[in-house]
């Protein structure tokens, strides 16, 4: 079941995410936190390393 949650879009995450308490309710919004997380941690490392290269450039 998870492989397939991982190959629905979005949209079709947050549908099935609100339909009730069921299993694959339940499945959909761990994957929808699991996609999110990954956003959010890749974010902040490119920010990061933004930082760094106008550290040095600032410094050049």
């Amino acid at each position: 079941m998870n492989a397939q949650a991982r190959k629905l879009s979005d949209a079709e995450l947050i549908e099935i995410a609100h339909l009730d308490e069921a299993t694959f309710a339940l499945i959909a919004r761990a994957e929808l936190q699991r996609r999110n997380t990954w956003f959010s941690d890749t974010t902040l490392i490119v920010a990061m390393i933004s930082m760094v290269f106008a550290a040095i450039a600032l410094l050049l």
